[in-house]
């Protein structure tokens, strides 16, 4: 094995580790958009948000009307509340980690099993052959102007992310660009789609973030495009990726179709 080589194994090893961990995405038992009132949740069906599984009863989750958010667990032993003025706030109950996330400005709980042990049946990621040919630097490039873009995402909510640097870089032949819509300028995330998506890879999209960025250059090494979290669960909200990063080419790296897609 070359050094290369063995410096994306570790990265996949890592990807795994972050995959099965509390906060990964395996352990999602639910998510669930909040309306004011009170609404009891678990995965018992005479609740009135079920969730995929864990505690049967986990309690009573009330939505006031400043964005107030209380949970009071079934044995009304304990109270949970989370300010209305946090996008994302997370708290233990019990077994289950609870969050609570504001998205364009409406909230949802959503709720993990922190009993699970989804490492123990994951079948793992497949991927495309290492190829070193697949890292590329590019010239990091500052738009004229920030580019506000409207992208919608897995839960059918446009949502608006603002742009303000592309990479442009040769593949396969090709000069091609991306337009970095999430992550930071240290650690900037692309979501793309290529002729692979839908065929050997996920169809929607899959993430790479850029390494070693400075002002003039980033690098992108596709032997780390990876699934992203609604191809594992469908209580992630992810984006679609904007037109300007669907790639004319084949992008044979990276992670391949998940574990139960077709």
């Amino acid at each position: 094995m070359s050094d290369y080589q063995a410096e994306i194994a570790t990265w996949r090893a890592a990807r795994l580790k972050t995959l099965f961990g509390d906060e990964g995405w395996l352990n999602l038992i639910g998510r669930e958009w909040l309306a004011p009132g009170s609404a009891t949740i678990g995965s018992a069906e005479d609740n009135d948000l079920i969730m995929e599984r864990g505690p049967a009863h986990i309690g009573t989750v009330t939505l006031v009307e400043d964005g107030t958010v209380t949970l009071v667990s079934a044995d009304s032993l304990t109270t949970l509340e989370f300010a209305p003025s946090s996008l994302s706030q997370r708290q233990v109950l019990g077994s289950v980690l609870v969050e609570i996330h504001q998205f364009n400005g409406r909230p949802s709980i959503r709720l993990r099993d922190l009993d699970s042990n989804p490492g123990a049946t994951f079948p793992g990621i497949e991927t495309f052959p290492v190829d070193p040919a697949w890292r590329v630097t590019g010239q990091w490039v500052s738009l004229d102007t920030p580019q506000a873009i409207e992208i919608d995402t897995f839960a059918g909510i446009p949502t608006t992310v603002t742009a303000t640097h592309r990479v442009d870089f040769t593949l396969a032949g090709q000069s091609l660009s991306l337009l970095a819509t999430h992550g930071s300028r240290e650690k900037p995330m692309f979501v793309l789609r290529d002729k692979t998506s839908g065929v050997e890879t996920y169809a929607a999209a899959r993430f790479l973030y850029g390494e070693n960025s400075t002002d003039k250059h980033v690098v992108l090494d596709f032997n780390k495009a990876f699934n992203p979290p609604c191809s594992f669960t469908p209580y992630a909200l992810c984006p679609f990726p904007p037109g300007q990063n669907v790639l004319p080419v084949r992008i044979e790296a990276g992670e391949l179709l998940p574990p139960g897609h077709p």
